[in-house]
Parts: C-alpha cells; structure tokens; sequence
C-alpha cells in the first residue's frame, strides 16, 4: 500500500482520501490501483493505473471489476465465480478469476489501511472533544 492522499472537490472541500495499492498476484505481474473513500467510510471507486493482465480476459477488469467497486459501504470484499448477491461480493471474470483475486485483494489492502486511519482520526477527534 502507497501514499495516501486528501481527495478534494472543485472547490477544495475535502471529501475523503484516495490510496494507492497494488497486488503482486496478478496473471500478468503487478496491479496497481487508486482507492477513493469519503469521510462516511463508503468506497467511492476505484482506478486501474498498472495492469498487464491476458487480453480479452484479465484485462476486461476495468470495464467488468471496477464498476462493482463504486458506492460500496463494506469493510473487505470477496469474489464468487456464481454472481453476486451482496455489496461484499464482486463477481469474477469468467477465465480470469486469478485476476479478480489480486484485484480484490488490492483493494482491500486499501480499504484497510484508510478505514483504520479514519478511525484513528475519529479517535483523536473524539477525545479531543470529551476533554
């Protein structure tokens, strides 16, 4: 998991956090994605920025895996191969199942580290509050 970064509205209003993570997993080597979360802990979406994935497979994930990602209030995610029945579930490519994992897996690698930080700065917030 890489750097994190304020995500600001054209305004400059802070919405959220936006991080960079990447698998090693992938069929054709590295993943790298953006990650976007607002402040409500919901997943705004994702961006691929490094895939070298099989054509006509694995590298039908941004048009097939990223649209599930988008407005999504869960902590981690999980693939199935039988199509999705929850927010939680994202469903695999057909033929590329190694692809969706690392995907997956990138982001909830993400997910982990923003959600524990923005429970970090509810903490401090919250005690700085009660003081």
């Amino acid at each position: 998991v890489g750097k994190a970064y304020e995500a600001l509205d054209s305004a400059g209003i802070p919405l959220g956090y936006v991080i960079q993570s990447t698998s090693s997993e992938g069929y054709g080597g590295n993943i790298t994605i953006y990650i976007g979360v607002t402040f409500k802990k919901e997943l705004n979406g994702i961006s691929i920025l490094e895939i070298a994935e099989t054509p006509g497979l694995g590298m039908k994930a941004d048009e097939e895996l990223t649209p599930q990602f988008r407005n999504k209030q869960v902590q981690e995610f999980t693939y199935t191969k039988s199509g999705s029945k929850s927010d939680s579930e994202i469903d695999a490519i057909s033929g590329a199942t190694k692809t969706t994992k690392a995907l997956t897996d990138a982001v909830n690698g993400g997910m982990k580290v923003i959600l524990n930080s923005l429970m970090t700065i509810e903490e401090v917030k919250g005690g700085a509050a009660n003081e």
